[in-house]
């Protein structure tokens, strides 16, 4: 039986891969479907990254695909069934393996039977047909259901996605410093920030779901784009400031993003949405207190949350399951309000910071890396790798990291050749390690 050192349960599942025939692997998995497909070029891609014990995590799998661990191992399930994977039993040296599962490729030249294919591909078929039918009858009643509300909210059109550039109010913006690095949801955390270069300030961030990510900054630089675009034509003499309140439709953050919309990333921008509006920030500092008339030096608190009301419109009463109430999962439209001071600033500021059009569709790794660099560079700039784990994801494992942003990188660096933007670019040397 095979046993390893450098894992525990908690690293979750993992192939092991001592040698293995490429070739033969890709020719079983040729007439598979292409989700299939794709997940064994991403494993086979990624074993670069094996460690000394020839393992590589199905977490890495997943991160690299941009899929959630449940969608991955409902492939590797079927990839199980057919022969393409298999797993093999094994112990951990330091601990039990409880329900942990280790796979390997079957890269023999046994062939599994051709009904198999057949029969899978029928049934993938027959869930295909079932699954588009069901989806235009909810397409069709969401698209009357938005009507109407846009109809009895008296709203202006939807901006045009194609003509909007990402953007943020300008001047520093603390939020972006105070997001979560690591993978598992948290719901509280305290950190010091910087302002500038010198002054530094203490910062207290909490969510009763979890608090925001580099995705979840992602989707909110959409909303603030998409909210100043809504706006803009409506901006007159007569009309110097519109009401803070805008509908923004979870189509439209997907096109800001670069995404598609539907299935997996309709809910993950719903998250994101949630996520932002719960996130409370609490800023502790040396600042100016106006009493009576004077002005005081102490120091003090302020409080800040990117959204003064994020609701969903639905037709669909909430409803009590448990202690959560559940409301809007199907929503495409939401009511947004923002701080005041922000809207201002959005709709009528002089300047804006404008991000490079494909920096929303990155991976969260790869955003929070520019974010980071940006302030920093201003011919060149390096810096230690260990040094932008700890401040990015400190809390992870150090090989995981390195794995995780080789391979993000490599996944942007395809997805560019297909975009035309001169402002975006980053490259892999195993030399130099990392240029952005």
């Amino acid at each position: 039986m095979q046993a390893f050192s450098n894992r525990t349960p908690k690293d979750g599942n993992f192939f092991y891969v001592p040698e293995l025939n490429i070739e033969v692997v890709r020719e079983k998995a040729s007439s598979l479907p292409n989700v299939l497909i794709e997940t064994i070029n991403a494993s086979i891609f990624l074993l670069k990254g094996l460690d000394s014990e020839k393992t590589l995590s199905v977490s890495n799998i997943a991160a690299y695909l941009d899929i959630s661990s449940v969608a991955i191992n409902k492939r590797l399930l079927r990839l199980v069934k057919l022969n393409i994977i298999e797993r093999i039993p094994f112990v951990f040296t330091q601990t039990n393996s409880l329900r942990i599962s280790c796979y390997k490729f079957c890269d023999n030249n046994d062939q599994f039977e051709e009904v198999t294919i057949k029969q899978l591909q029928q049934e993938e078929t027959k869930r295909l047909i079932k699954q588009i039918s069901v989806h235009k009858r909810e397409s069709a009643l969401k698209r009357e259901q938005e009507k109407k509300l846009y109809k009895q909210g008296n709203y202006a059109p939807r901006p045009q996605t194609s003509e909007i550039l990402p953007i943020r109010q300008s001047g520093n913006f603390l939020v972006e410093q105070c997001i979560s690095t690591l993978k598992q949801p948290i719901q509280k955390m305290a950190k010091s920030i910087s302002i500038g270069n010198k002054t530094e300030i203490k910062a207290q961030i909490t969510s009763s779901t979890r608090i925001m990510n580099a995705e979840d900054l992602q989707v909110l630089f959409a909303t603030y784009s998409l909210i100043q675009k809504y706006h803009e034509n409506s901006l007159t003499t007569e009309n110097p400031k519109p009401i803070n309140r805008t509908p923004i439709h979870i189509s439209d953050i997907a096109a800001v993003r670069g995404k598609s919309t539907g299935g997996n990333t309709n809910i993950k921008i719903r998250e994101s949405l949630e996520s932002i509006y719960r996130t409370n920030f609490e800023f502790y500092g040396l600042g100016n207190i106006d009493i009576n008339s004077h002005s005081i030096s102490a120091y003090m608190r302020e409080t800040f949350s990117n959204f003064q009301q994020c609701t969903p419109l639905s037709e669909v009463n909430a409803e009590i399951k448990g202690d959560d109430v559940i409301f809007g999962k199907d929503s495409m439209i939401y009511l947004i309000k923002l701080p005041e001071d922000v809207f201002t600033e959005l709709l009528t500021g002089k300047y804006h910071f404008v991000f490079p059009q494909a920096s929303l569709s990155a991976p969260g790794i790869v955003f929070s890396l520019y974010l980071r660099f940006r302030s920093r560079v201003k011919t060149t700039f390096s810096e230690n790798l260990k040094t932008t784990w700890t401040a990015l994801a400190k809390g992870s494992e150090f090989k995981d990291f390195k794995i995780s942003i080789k391979s993000q990188v490599l996944k942007v660096n395809r997805k560019l050749k297909n975009i035309q933007d001169s402002f975006a670019y980053s490259s892999y040397d195993e030399k130099r390690a990392l240029n952005i």
